[in-house]
Parts: C-alpha cells; sequence; structure tokens
C-alpha cells in the first residue's frame, strides 16, 4: 500500500501555500498566516469538518466575513464516527487501488533509484542499512548515501566485468640445423698515392 499519504498530500498543500505567499526573494509572513489560517478553517473532502472543527469543535475566525451565530456550538453538526470510518475506508481503498506488496531489500542489495527531476530510473547503489517503515540507506557509486521509500528502489543485477582471457600460443620447437656462422666484414683500407707533392709557385715566398 502506499505510504504516508495523508502527511504527503499536507506538504503538498503547504508547499503551494508557500508558493502563493513568496514575494520577490522571501516569504510575506502575512499573506502565509492568513492562508495558514484560512487553511485551518477549511472543511476537509473526507467527513466535512475543518481542523479547526476537529481541534475546537467550531471554525474559528479567519478573514472571510461569516455570521457570529455560525460560531456557536448548535450549529455545529456532530462528528459520526461510524460515517468517518466509511469514508475513511473508501479513500484508502481509492488511494491503494494500484498499489501492490513490494518485497523487502537485504542489504547489501544492487538496486536502481529513480530520479526525482526525470523520473528515470538511472541512479545505481547498493543497500546498506533498513530502517523501520521501508526506509533503505543506499550508497551511491559515486560515494554519497542516499535515504529512499521501498516505492523508489527496483532490484536489479549487478553485472560482474570478468577480465578478458588471454590465450599464449604454446611454444614451438626449434629443430636443431648447423647455421654457419656470417663471414667477418673486411676492413677496406683507403689507398693513397706516392707521388711527391709539390707546394704553388704562389704560394712560395721570394727572397
Amino acid at each position: 500500500p502506499q505510504s504516508n499519504g495523508k502527511a504527503e498530500a499536507t506538504i503538498k498543500s503547504m508547499k503551494q501555500l508557500i508558493k502563493a505567499a513568496w514575494r520577490g526573494h522571501s516569504v510575506d509572513q502575512d499573506v502565509l498566516a492568513r492562508s495558514l489560517l484560512q487553511y485551518r478553517n477549511t472543511p476537509c473532502k473526507r467527513d466535512s469538518l475543518s481542523p479547526a472543527q476537529k481541534l475546537y469543535g467550531h471554525p474559528i475566525q479567519d478573514s472571510l466575513p461569516a455570521h457570529r451565530r455560525s460560531f456557536s456550538p448548535e450549529w455545529q453538526r456532530p462528528v459520526d464516527a461510524e460515517h468517518a470510518d466509511e469514508v475513511l475506508h473508501d479513500s484508502e481503498s481509492y488511494y491503494d487501488q494500484h498499489a501492490h506488496p513490494l518485497p523487502d531489500l537485504a542489504p547489501g542489495a544492487h538496486v536502481a533509484i529513480q530520479n526525482p527531476t526525470s523520473k528515470a530510473w538511472d541512479i545505481y547503489g547498493t543497500v546498506t542499512a533498513v530502517t523501520p517503515y521501508r526506509r533503505y540507506f543506499i550508497r551511491t557509486r559515486s560515494g554519497r548515501v542516499l535515504v529512499r521509500n521501498r516505492r523508489f528502489l527496483r532490484k536489479r543485477t549487478a553485472l560482474s566485468v570478468h577480465a578478458p582471457t588471454v590465450h599464449t600460443p604454446a611454444p614451438q620447437e626449434v629443430p636443431n640445423v648447423n647455421v654457419e656462422p656470417p663471414p667477418a666484414p673486411r676492413v677496406v683500407t683507403p689507398r693513397r698515392s706516392g707521388r711527391k707533392r709539390q707546394r704553388p709557385a704562389r704560394l712560395i715566398e721570394e727572397f
């Protein structure tokens, strides 16, 4: 079944209120206070009672005009517990109509994590710890530790990378053949002429 449905719906409503009260680079405190006051005075679809009626037994005064008798106890509708349980059961059945139980994951399991932005299952990691309420601690490949609910995890099989096997050919036997050594290189002595050399006449000093 879905987890923390009521809490997640409330958080979504609070984010919308803060977004509506955002002005420039900060939150307008007056607008946010009026929004929260109106939220506490808004009836719920499940039992038609506002949070203020459930807490105080009557609505509280907000920025909207209302008759003074609307706050008196005789105008407040009593809570029908049986009807409220029936409506709650119908709401849970409608919310869980596409839900199905997911198997638990043990520490060390390889999982894929859903990216909250792209909704793609492109983050991979290993489960390091399991806590109550289906909270899992996952260590990613980069070393970060993320905390995710079971519904955002998918079990996967890790691909084992093996080193390629190199086949070395067996050495071949070389036949014993008598090979003559190569001849020694012949040393060639430069030939010089025996003719007598005489200096040219232009280089002979005249006395």
